[in-house]
């Protein structure tokens, strides 16, 4: 009791808050609920309000908040870099969630004609976050003086400045000041779409191949590659995002510029893509909440199996099968290694 409390090693000897925990860390079931409320507000729905849309998001910014305020009020040991870089990134998310419901509220009071300012002003909050995170970085990262959380720090950050480019242009349309077309007004957003394709693209065409180099490879030369099934389901998850997105953007710009007569067209035409997207990354979001990490931990497990029997099965050693805790290190920085970060952390990094 005198020590306080350690939210890190309450997770770590407790099942059930690990599973709260990964349950306070899902993304996309608000995402889908609030699409499917626009959907539905589009089909002419006159029950659904603009407040009610925003409802989910709402509820997203406070569930996601609740580890990060676990994680400031836990009493670990506030030397080391590790825990300082936790405190600095539970922080950020604290101050961009209430930022993110900050915005939320004032466009809905928009929408809903409550609210009569500019959307440029409406935006503001979103804004916000990037001096946030610019002010977190040039102070309280930049005293750690350690490169690798610097760097992780701004890939976690990126997706703040799509969001900052997408918002200026979008309220700008919205107010008048810019005439351009909304395939140019978007733009921002074609940059990840975009990305997401050039990979895709490049999986398609190299995987076959490479994949048989991998299972025939018989002199270990491709030894550090990741376990066949990671790598389709990072080609699987690459290929079926880029596809959605494209098509939605595509449809949402041309419905935007050139809007048929009321009661002509049905929404599903720029909306299915949208949903197809949400339902395949809440698939992936529910298999890790049901499962954790267990299946990649399994796999990586195997496959450094294979690989020491491939290898001439070397016994004992450092390259042997070792103790189970070496087995679980060995795993853990296979896992760490190769996990495919766009599969278990697309909800928040991608959408």
């Amino acid at each position: 009791m005198d020590e306080g409390f350690n939210f890190e090693s309450s997770l770590a000897r407790s099942p059930a808050l690990r599973l709260l925990h990964r349950g306070l860390s899902l993304h996309v079931p608000y995402f889908f609920a609030s699409a499917i409320l626009v959907h539905r507000k589009i089909q002419g729905d006159h029950s659904i309000s603009f407040t009610g849309i925003f409802v989910p998001l709402l509820v997203l910014q406070v569930t996601s908040s609740i580890p990060s305020i676990l994680t400031l009020l836990s009493r670990s040991d506030a030397n080391i870099v590790g825990v300082k870089y936790r405190r600095i990134v539970a922080r950020r998310t604290i101050h961009n969630s209430v930022l993110r419901g900050i915005f939320f509220s004032l466009l809905a009071a928009k929408l809903e004609g409550v609210l009569h300012w500019s959307f440029r002003l409406i935006t503001a909050p979103i804004w916000l976050q990037m001096l946030v995170v610019m002010v977190m970085l040039l102070t309280e990262v930049k005293r750690l003086q350690d490169a690798t959380c610097e760097r992780a720090f701004k890939n976690q950050s990126a997706s703040i400045e799509i969001q900052l480019l997408a918002s200026v242009f979008i309220a700008m349309k919205l107010d008048g000041v810019v005439t351009w077309s909304w395939v140019g007004v978007l733009w921002p957003l074609w940059l990840p779409a975009g990305l997401v394709c050039l990979v895709g693209l490049l999986l398609t065409c190299f995987m076959p191949c490479f994949l048989c180099v991998v299972l025939c490879d018989r002199q270990q030369r491709f030894a550090g590659q990741a376990h066949p099934l990671i790598m389709v389901a990072t080609w699987t998850g690459s290929v079926v995002v880029s596809v959605c997105s494209v098509l939605f953007l595509l449809h949402l710009a041309h419905h935007l510029d050139a809007p048929p007569p009321e009661g002509t067209t049905s929404p599903t035409q720029f909306m299915a893509p949208l949903l197809a997207l949400l339902a395949f990354l809440l698939a992936i979001e529910l298999y890790f909440f049901v499962f954790g990490m267990g299946c990649l931990r399994r796999l990586a497990v195997q496959h450094q199996q294979m690989l020491t029997e491939a290898a001439g099965g070397r016994a004992g050693g450092a390259d042997g099968p070792g103790t189970a805790e070496e087995q679980e290190a060995r795993a853990n920085a296979i896992i760490n290694a190769e996990k495919p970060s766009m599969l278990v952390r697309i909800a928040t990094d991608v959408y």
